[in-house]
């Protein structure tokens, strides 16, 4: 497997890439991850991590020392790391290549791998899109970049043996583009490591102690990268919240590329709710479960447009996974991981007071043991990595034979 970027500060190589490697390696195959760390070269000095018993290797492709020469250095090592991902990849001598991202360094490597020949099935993962139109309005790039990226992702998708999809809507995206390629829609699913002893009772109490917070006070949660929805309407949702509890607080947890949680606070100082609200920012991994589980109910706005619809967001993984009713907007993936009467409410796109008021109906009424309910079905059925390692097993199959064929 190709992983796009490091393991962090972005969430698909740690939240998409290892838990589909290791669902694989616990079902009894060999897996390699290969991470290009172009984006956080502290990883490179990282060195293969894996169990030979366990079926499953991380690799960190190494940072070459010129990297840090201004202009070129950047460009230069876009083309270093793709050689020597392509090197690594067939040293391993793999039946298939599950290439995630077709752009970018995992892009290249994809290039590399289909016009120059090799023996495995290549296999394409899509969890957004980037190209044409598909960029957020709320996310400012480079216009060569935006080019180099559309270009890659029209190419690769179509050069490939089958595909795999984080939406629907990528799905029938790459049906009508790829024709009668296997195509298989894997949303980001439990991971047995991440996930384990996500214990909702335990942990909530856990949370609300270190965060100095009462046992029966309301806590709502904004858990978010600031991709998803606009400034002012996250103020719209939490100070709709807030105005139905005067003694309610919500939860923060996340920042922005561009530093939004920033304007978000300057927002809702405006309008004289910032006491009442803690932006946490990012935490720390091992603290996550228990600040997820402090809160009672979670608040998920989203704008419809082509952006959202195509991408599936982790978070919401999370949210499921600690037993958090949520209130969001039905765009996209949204409807995978929340069901009307079960753990929430999906409403119709519009404005983010709509989502705070769901969220505050929420409170009132008793959904934490449906929530719970709802959890477990789904920790046990189409979620679980079991099943996702029969998807991909079936689907590598197909991959394999078409490569033969």
């Amino acid at each position: 497997m190709i992983a796009p970027f490091a393991m962090s500060p972005k969430g698909t190589t740690s939240a998409r890439v290892i838990p589909m490697a290791r669902s694989m390696a616990d079902a009894g195959n060999e897996v390699l991850v290969l991470i290009p760390p172009y984006d956080n070269h502290s990883e490179s000095s990282k060195k293969i991590v894996g169990i030979p018993e366990n079926g499953l290797a991380i690799q960190w492709l190494n940072i070459p020392r010129f990297s840090n020469l201004p202009i070129i250095g950047p460009l230069i090592l876009f083309f270093v790391l793709a050689l020597a991902g392509r090197r690594q990849a067939l040293l391993f001598n793999p039946d298939v290549i599950h290439i995630f991202k077709p752009k970018a360094v995992s892009g290249m490597i994809h290039h590399l791998l289909w016009f120059l020949g090799c023996d495995s099935a290549i296999v394409l993962d899509c969890d957004d899109w980037e190209g044409s139109r598909g960029w957020s309005e709320l996310e400012r790039y480079p216009l060569p970049l935006k080019w180099v990226f559309d270009f890659q992702e029209r190419v690769l998708i179509k050069n490939n043996h089958a595909v795999t999809t984080a939406s629907a809507f990528l799905l029938e995206r790459v049906k009508n583009i790829c024709g009668n390629h296997p195509i298989v829609h894997i949303p980001n699913f439990i991971d047995s490591v991440r996930h384990n002893c996500w214990d909702r009772e335990s942990l909530r109490r856990q949370g609300r102690e270190a965060l100095g917070i009462g046992p029966n006070r309301s806590i709502g949660l904004i858990y978010t990268r600031f991709f998803e929805y606009s400034i002012d309407g996250y103020a719209e949702c939490i100070c709709s919240f807030l105005s139905t509890d005067p003694d309610a607080l919500v939860l923060v947890v996340g920042k922005g590329k561009f530093g939004q949680e920033k304007s978000l606070a300057a927002v809702l100082k405006d309008k004289g709710y910032l006491d009442r609200v803690s932006m946490l920012g990012w935490i720390d991994h091992n603290s996550v479960p228990a600040v997820l589980a402090a809160s009672d109910v979670a608040m998920f706005p989203s704008t419809d447009n082509i952006a959202n619809k195509s991408k599936c967001p982790a978070r919401l993984v999370d949210l499921l996974m600690i037993s958090t009713p949520i209130a969001a907007h039905d765009v996209g993936e949204a409807k995978t991981y929340i069901t009307s009467g079960r753990n929430g409410r999906l409403l119709a796109s519009g404005g983010g007071d709509a989502v705070g008021r769901a969220a505050a109906t929420l409170l009132a009424s008793d959904v934490q043991k449906a929530t719970q309910e709802f959890r477990e079905s789904r920790v046990r059925g189409d979620l679980s990595p079991g099943h996702i390692a029969d998807q991909l097993s079936d689907l590598y199959e197909l991959a394999i034979a078409e490569k033969q064929g």
